[in-house]
C-alpha cells in the first residue's frame, strides 16, 4: 500500500476510535440536564476519570470559545494503537457547542471535526441521524461533572444510538476517582441502569507523550482524507 494511503487509512481508523461512542438498540435516553448551570464558571480543563467506551488513556477535555464566539470542547488524549503505525499516539479532535433551541444551557449539540456522520453533514442520510445531544447532568465546577453524549440513528425498521458518558474532574484534584460517586449513580440510573454499569477508568498516570509530544489533530487528517478521496473520485470518473 502507498505510503499516503496507509497514512490516510490510519487516520480513518483514528476517526472511527477518537469519539469512544458504542451503538446500543433503541433511541436515545432522556438525558435530564443540570437547572442553572453556568458556562463561565465550568470551561477550562477537565479530566476523564471514567469514560464509557473507551480503551483510550489520558483523555482530557478544554471547554473554551473560539476566535469566532462559538462555544467549543477540545479533546485529547493517547491511542497507543496508532503508534503502531508510526503515528504520534496523541490525537485531538474539536467540537462546536450550541444550546439546543428552547433548552436549558446545559441541554446543547455538538459537532465534532473528525467527520463522523451528523445531521449537518449527512446529505441524504440526514433524516436518518439526529444532531449529536451533549448534556451536562451535573457539576460543582470546582471538582467533578457528569456529561453524557448521544445521536439516534433510526432506520424505520429499526432504531439505535451511539452514546457515552463521562466523570469529569478538574486537573487539580488531588483524587482521581474509580469508582463512580453513588449521587452520580443515582442519576444515570434514573436514565437506563446500564450507563452506570458501562462506564470504566481512565488512566491518568501515564501521560508523558500527551504532555511531551506533539498532539495529531484528527480533524485537519479527516479533511486530508476527505479532499483525496474526492480527487480519487474525480479522476475515476474521468476514465469512464
Amino acid at each position: 500500500m502507498p505510503p499516503m494511503m496507509l497514512s490516510l487509512t490510519v487516520m480513518l481508523l483514528c476517526v472511527s476510535v477518537a469519539q469512544g461512542h458504542e451503538f446500543y438498540s433503541g433511541k436515545c435516553p432522556d438525558f435530564s440536564p443540570m437547572r442553572n448551570w453556568d458556562w463561565e464558571r465550568f470551561k477550562g480543563d477537565w479530566w476523564a476519570a471514567l469514560k464509557m467506551n473507551s480503551r483510550s488513556s489520558c483523555i482530557r477535555y478544554n471547554y473554551d470559545i473560539d476566535e469566532d464566539g462559538v462555544r467549543v470542547v477540545t479533546e485529547t488524549k493517547l491511542l497507543p494503537v496508532i503508534g503502531r503505525f508510526g503515528v504520534p499516539s496523541a490525537v485531538e479532535s474539536q467540537g462546536s457547542l450550541s444550546v439546543r433551541p428552547g433548552g436549558p444551557s446545559s441541554l446543547m449539540e455538538v459537532v465534532w471535526n473528525t467527520g463522523f456522520v451528523s445531521s449537518a453533514n449527512a446529505g441524504l442520510m440526514g433524516p436518518l441521524l439526529s444532531d449529536t445531544e451533549y448534556v451536562i447532568l451535573d457539576t460543582d465546577y470546582t471538582s467533578r461533572a457528569l456529561i453524557c453524549s448521544c445521536q439516534d440513528l433510526n432506520m424505520g425498521f429499526f432504531a439505535a444510538n451511539r452514546r457515552s458518558c463521562a466523570l469529569l474532574v478538574r486537573p487539580t484534584t488531588d483524587y482521581v476517582p474509580v469508582v463512580l460517586p453513588e449521587e452520580y449513580t443515582e442519576l444515570l440510573v434514573k436514565v437506563t441502569p446500564d450507563l452506570a454499569l458501562d462506564l470504566k477508568r481512565v488512566r491518568q498516570d501515564d501521560c508523558g507523550d500527551l504532555e511531551s509530544r506533539p498532539s495529531l489533530d484528527i480533524g485537519h487528517w479527516w479533511t486530508l482524507a476527505r479532499d483525496y478521496g474526492q480527487s480519487v473520485a474525480t479522476m475515476a470518473a474521468g476514465w469512464f
